[in-house]
């Protein structure tokens, strides 16, 4: 192996070492029960990892699934599923499950992130200490932290700063036309099937850093203008290769957020002060993030007094270089955007932004402006490599480490790894003998108050629901059920109506309440008749009823 290379493959191994320490030591005693990450969002890709090579081994459309929110469906390129990742761990999935390559995959983004980083950067520097840690400030920043609390769809972004580094190298004259989009085409495909939310802003941030260079870097105009042919040829070549995925894209349109953007804002404070997440910020910072809009996974755009006093630098004394000028300004420009669509101090609406025109358009209205913070967070990793390269003495080594210090989790929290509870009803395989093979069943609890898509994913899909938690709310077939709305927007048990309506309306034959929820249930349920209790559940009508 080359010198360049065996130096590549080193740092990607020292990044994943980082990233088990931070994320992995919890799961590796348990790698099939524990789950990186908190809450019930992790359960989503678990479902994801499994369903992905169980429909295609069953021969099934794999875009649409009637195992959840049955019998009606889902169109799954509207949800928060990651295809690209459940295809290419598929044989990790069928040898150890969708928890071990759900964990594999949890702990890899963040490494890789901050590998492709390091790319970036030691094609812009040189320098491998620069590009070592310029690489760690965007792989380990407060935005993935804060995403590796269950959104790996929102993780896997490490074919961002290839995207950047592949134009760069054109821009360069490094490649040729052909070259440009034979390589940005599949990685453009790619971050399709891991989010579509962030091609969309990829497209969105390469389109205004275009333009920016355009007007800084008058020098390079003529092959700023070289590039956009090849560039349209990436995204036929993307087009094609996941044509099958944007047929669904476009037949299933949809806003798929409940929540308006502006309830996921940036506040301005959020730059300078971490969320409980950060060790740096533990004695101090929570009792003020808790004014942010969002919440703890969607509070990213901290960077640290070091990295901002960098670029602050950076821009004061290299101004005059186009390079330089370019940097600043697009970071500035994501840093804007992701403030959304109200500047916001300590909580405080201070006024309108024009991203809040923007957040009222179709696509946009998808899109979280707290999730623009990585772009910032890509462009200031970059700028704080090239100060490094440029810096002797000292500092060049001081101030990177306290710039990486700063962004070093908490660990004694308990939110990076959960074990969630498995009824002996699904885990020991109890339900074939209550249930028929493809049964249409609500589990209660359901969505991001239970477990139920991780029991229906270790189950290899052996009953149906007529719930589920792919993305933020039900589909609009299901939203106005009683035993749907008000479980999961009102935080209150349905009536025996409100169950036995949907049951009509949707076939559904049995009713299976975790045992820990049976009192609160019971009462709704009771109509029923006695339940079978079996394996830490109860259903109803009890089985063979």
């Amino acid at each position: 192996m080359p010198p360049s290379r065996r130096t590549s493959a080193l740092v990607l191994l020292g990044y994943a070492l980082v990233s088990l320490l931070y994320f992995g030591l919890d799961v590796l005693a348990h790698p099939k029960r524990t789950l990186v990450g908190f809450g019930s969002d992790p359960q989503i890709f678990v479902w994801s990892f499994a369903w992905w090579p169980h429909a295609l081994g069953q021969g099934h459309s794999p875009f649409v699934t009637h195992a959840v929110w049955a019998p009606d469906g889902v169109n799954l390129a509207w949800a928060t599923t990651t295809p690209g990742l459940a295809l290419a761990l598929a044989p990790l999935t069928v040898l150890a499950g969708p928890v071990a390559a759900y964990n594999t995959a949890a702990v890899l983004m963040p490494a890789l992130a901050a590998w492709t980083a390091y790319l970036l950067c030691r094609a812009v520097t040189g320098s491998l200490w620069a590009s070592l840690v310029g690489g760690y400030l965007f792989g380990f920043s407060s935005y993935m932290l804060g995403h590796e609390l269950g959104h790996l769809n929102l993780t896997s972004v490490f074919l961002i700063p290839l995207v950047a580094l592949v134009v760069v190298r054109f821009v360069r004259g490094e490649l040729g036309g052909k070259a440009l989009a034979w390589r940005l085409g599949p990685l453009l495909a790619l971050q399709m099937l891991f989010s579509i939310e962030f091609l969309f802003t990829t497209t969105l941030a390469l389109a205004v850093g275009l333009a920016v260079a355009w007007a800084t870097m008058v020098d390079l105009r003529l092959r700023l203008r070289a590039l956009l042919r090849p560039l349209a040829g990436a995204y036929l070549i993307a087009g094609a290769l996941t044509s099958p995925l944007l047929v669904f894209t476009a037949s299933g349109f949809e806003s798929t957020s409940l929540s308006e953007p502006s309830a996921f804002d940036t506040d301005l404070l959020n730059f300078f002060v971490p969320t409980r997440l950060v060790a740096a910020g533990a004695s101090w910072a929570p009792g003020i993030a808790e004014h942010f809009a969002g919440n703890d996974a969607e509070r990213g755009a901290y960077l640290g007094l070091p990295t901002l006093l960098i670029v602050a630098w950076f821009a004061r004394h290299r101004w005059r270089q186009p390079g330089a000028r370019l940097l600043v300004i697009t970071f500035v420009l994501a840093a804007l955007a992701s403030i959304g669509t109200a500047l916001r101090i300590d909580g405080r609406t201070v006024m309108p932004l024009p991203w809040g025109q923007l957040a009222r358009l179709p696509v946009f209205d998808n899109v979280i402006p707290d999730r623009l913070a990585l772009y910032a967070t890509l462009a200031a990793a970059v700028i704080v490599a090239l100060w490094i390269s440029s810096t002797r003495g000292w500092l060049a080594v001081v101030v990177p480490v306290v710039a990486v210090l700063a962004l070093v989790p908490r660990l004694d929290l308990p939110v990076w790894s959960t074990t969630p509870a498995r009824p002996g009803f699904f885990a020991d395989a109890l339900y074939r003998s209550c249930l028929k093979p493809n049964e249409n069943v609500y589990v209660v609890p359901y969505s991001y108050k239970g477990n139920s898509m991780l029991w229906q994913a270790e189950s290899d899909f052996a009953f149906r629901m007529a719930t589920g938690y792919l993305r933020a709310g039900p589909p609009k077939s299901f939203i106005f059920f009683g035993a749907i709305w008000k479980v999961q927007f009102r935080n209150r048990i349905p009536s025996d109506a409100d169950i036995r309506a949907l049951m009509k309306a949707k076939k559904v034959t049995r009713i299976i309440v975790e045992e820990s929820s049976l009192p609160a249930w019971q009462p709704a349920v009771a109509s029923f008749g006695p339940p079978t209790m079996l394996g830490g559940v109860a259903v109803y009508p009890a089985c063979g009823a």
